[in-house]
Parts: structure tokens; sequence; C-alpha cells
């Protein structure tokens, strides 16, 4: 042994070891209890007489007691011994404890003192951990703990498998090593953002140890963990994702193509047509109305030509509401002085912007020109209103009230057709454009007679 060990006296320690919150047991070198705490008798719940007549063997789980003769031993050699087991109470309960037992002199014998502290949260947490651990690394995604400075923490079976690195080879490395649009430069940036706006979704791109780069998405969350900040953040691989919306988007793009050319032809021809004198009024009339259709379909086909280019963009600015309102009525004045139709303003000159992208024009003067071609109103009334988080926009209009498959497309999220006698491509345009600035239309019928359809567009955050 290394060095003499402590010479207990009965009496001398009583009130020391049973102040304590762990429970203490004093036992002989055969295994044979001599004293015991207060923690000890109320935790195993026998009475001091009944423990002080068993031993370390008697207390053990069975799967543990068989160890208590080496334990000893091994305490006998070198004097300390930190380790765990599992304490049965009379009731048969299973308490885990960790033990941190040493040799002393007690009463001028050799024994051994344990302190025996409940480890049953620890083992719970644990649990929990493992349990979490598994769950992750049973998803199919991306998983990440990302420290402030961008060093991963944590990573998932998935996030190793997809990049080709081990989990240590990852403990090592930077966010900005398996995201190339994300430079070491930006970090600082980047994370100022996330822990203002809590959540973020985004797409961006892996490379993984072998150089192959894939498409991602990408949603990461801003957390504080016992004091400690960090980016948890989930990745999912869209590689199908984006080859199938450029098979949609090239097969689009042909049709718009095909579209149009057919449309130039065909207004060709009718061109030609119109300029022979030899057509009844009848024929003219008929002539007339194809050429008009002609050209509502061209105004549809350069919508969605506008909608795809907006969709496209991918910055928001901040856009000012009067503004806008301001130029869009200005943009429809000769089709509003053709028709013969009203527009009656009620929006103060200074409201609190808007956030969204220069397509918010474009939504505003196209509203308009829907409602006066296809609505056939006589009068529109805007108002603006600002709200706690919102600005409200309110249209109003005497014409005609829109038909239950129009307003589904407010509400739905797939457009269907059926509504395209009723200018259901050129409203489904418009929900689009809605959505694609953040904001939120609903349709209800106006007090002057026709439609209304109100605009919730969200607040510009004001500079500090």
């Amino acid at each position: 042994m290394g060095g003499k060990e402590p010479d207990f006296k009965k009496g001398e320690y009583l009130e020391l070891i049973n102040g304590m919150k762990d429970a203490v047991f004093i036992h002989d070198l055969d295994g044979n209890f001599l004293e015991v705490n207060e923690e000890a008798i109320d935790r195993l719940g026998y009475t001091r007489d009944e423990l002080l007549s068993l031993g370390p063997h008697d207390i053990d789980a069975s799967k543990y007691s068989e160890k208590v003769k080496k334990r000893i031993q091994d305490i006998k050699e070198n004097e300390t011994l930190v380790f765990e087991t599992v304490h049965m109470t009379k009731e048969d309960k299973e308490i885990p404890i960790e033990i941190n037992s040493s040799l002393i002199t007690y009463q001028g014998e050799s024994a051994v003192l344990s302190v025996a502290r409940d480890i049953s949260d620890r083992k719970e947490m644990e649990e929990k951990l493992k349990l979490n651990d598994f769950s992750l690394n049973q998803a199919s995604l991306e998983i990440f703990w990302i420290t402030p400075e961008g060093k991963f923490v944590y990573s998932n079976e998935e996030t190793r498998k997809r990049l080709g690195y081990s989990k240590e080879e990852l403990k090592n490395m930077y966010v900005w090593d398996v995201d190339p649009n994300h430079g070491k430069e930006m970090r600082e940036k980047r994370w100022q953002k996330l822990k203002e706006e809590k959540t973020m979704n985004f797409e961006s791109e892996h490379i993984t140890k072998d150089g192959k780069i894939y498409p991602v998405e990408i949603t990461n969350h801003y957390i504080e963990f016992k004091g400690k900040e960090y980016e948890f953040a989930f990745a999912q691989d869209i590689t199908d994702r984006k080859e199938a919306q450029e098979k949609r988007d090239f097969l689009q793009t042909l049709l718009r193509q095909d579209l149009g050319s057919k449309y130039q032809t065909v207004q060709g021809y009718l061109q030609l047509l119109k300029e022979e004198s030899e057509l009844t009024e009848e024929q003219r009339e008929y002539l007339e109305k194809s050429l008009s259709a002609g050209e509502k379909a061209d105004e549809i086909l350069s919508l969605a030509k506008e909608l795809e280019k907006i969709e496209g963009t991918k910055w928001t600015e901040k856009k000012g509401i009067p503004k806008n309102l301001d130029s869009a009525i200005n943009a429809v004045s000769d089709l509003t002085e053709e028709k013969g139709v009203e527009i009656e303003k009620d929006y103060p000159e200074k409201i609190s912007k808007v956030k969204g992208d220069y397509s918010i024009n474009t939504l505003l003067t196209q509203l308009l020109v829907t409602r006066i071609r296809l609505g056939k109103c006589d009068k529109i009334r805007i108002d603006a209103k600002e709200k706690e988080n919102e600005i409200l926009l309110k249209f109003e209009d005497d014409g005609k009230k829109l038909p239950q498959g129009i307003q589904e497309i407010f509400t739905g999220e797939v457009y269907t057709g059926k509504t395209t006698g009723f200018g259901g491509v050129r409203y489904y345009i418009l929900r689009e454009i809605i959505k694609h600035n953040g904001g939120k239309i609903e349709t209800k019928n106006s007090e002057i007679g026709g439609t209304e359809l109100d605009i919730r567009l969200q607040k510009a955050q004001q500079s500090k």
C-alpha cells in the first residue's frame, strides 16, 4: 500500500456522515457492514440493525454482487476504487449508484469506506441522450450542431455518410469546409442574422470529401443551451427536386415559346384579313373578337413570363406603398380613361414600408388591370391602413363578383384551370406574386356592390 490509511474510531465521525446527502457504508474486508449513515438507511428502506446484518453483496443487484470480492481485493491493492453498480432496496427497487471506496482503519482494523451517490437522474439523462442520438441517426436528413464561429460540434450518421467524413474529422472542420456558398468571411454576418430571426430557410450546396457537389435545402435554428449558443441545422439533399424542376422549366419554356410563335402567326393572318374590304359586318365582329382574344392571350403569356422572372428574384428591400400605388394608378390611366373607370384614393402620403421587391409594383398594376378588364367595374376604391406588423391594402369595386372557383384560388394551393373563362390564370398569377412577397390575400363582396380584395404585406424592419 502507498501509505497509512486513516484510523476512524466509532462515534467520532457519526455526526459528519449522518449529515451527508450520499449514502455511506463501512464494511470489513470480508464484506460485512460495520457502520452505515442515515441516508443509507432511508434510501434502502432497512432498519439500522437489518442493514448492519448485511453486506455489499446483499444490497447489490445480482449481476453485480458477484463482483464484490474482486472489488474488495482491488481496494486492498490500490487503496481506492471508483465504480458503478446497482443497489436493491428492501422493496426490490433498483437504484443506479456511483461508489467511491477507500481503504481505512476502523477501530484498529483495516476496513473499506464507501460513499454511494444516487445517479438515477444522470442515468435517465444518458438514456435520453442515447435515444436522442439514435433518433437523429435514423433521420434521412443531415443534422448539425454548429458554434457561433462556424465549427461543427455534432453531426449525425447521415451527415457523415453523405459527406464522406468521419465523426472525428467533422469535429475539426467548419461550415465553410462543406458549404462553398458559406465563406469564412461571411460567418459573422450570417450568425447575427440567425440570432435576429431565430430560424432561417434557404438553399445552398454541399461538397463531399471527394469533391462532389450537390444542392441542399437548409433549415437552421438559433439555440441557447446551458449558457452556450449554437446553430442547429438540418440539410436535405434536393438533387431530385432540382432535376425535376429543371425539366418542368424546360417544358414550360418550350410551351411558352411555341404558344408565342403560334400567337404571332395567328395575329398576323388576322391583321391581313382585317385589311380585306369584302367582309360582312358579322365577319368583322368575329374578327375583332378574335384579335381581342389574341391580345388577352398575349397579355397572359407576358404576365406568366414576368412571374417566372419574379420567382427567380431572391433579394428583398423596403418598398413604399403610397409611391407604388400612385405608380400603378398612373400606369393604368389610359385604360381607366378608355373604360370610364373612376379610381378613389384613400391612403396617407406616409406609411411604414413593407418587405418586398420590384414585383410589388407589378402586383398593384396588374390587380387594377384585371379588375378593370374582367370585373367590368365603373369605380375602384383603394385604401391602405397600418397595422401592428403589417400593411393592409383594400381594393373595392362595383364590378362583377368573383365566382366560387376564383375565390378558391386564393385559399387553395393548386390551380386546376377550371376558372379560365373568368380570368383564373390572371388571379392565380396575382396570388403567386403576393406569396412571393410574403403576403396574403383575402376576397369578399365589397360594400359598393362588387368585389373586395384585401392584401396583407409584412412591415419592413425599421433601421436602427
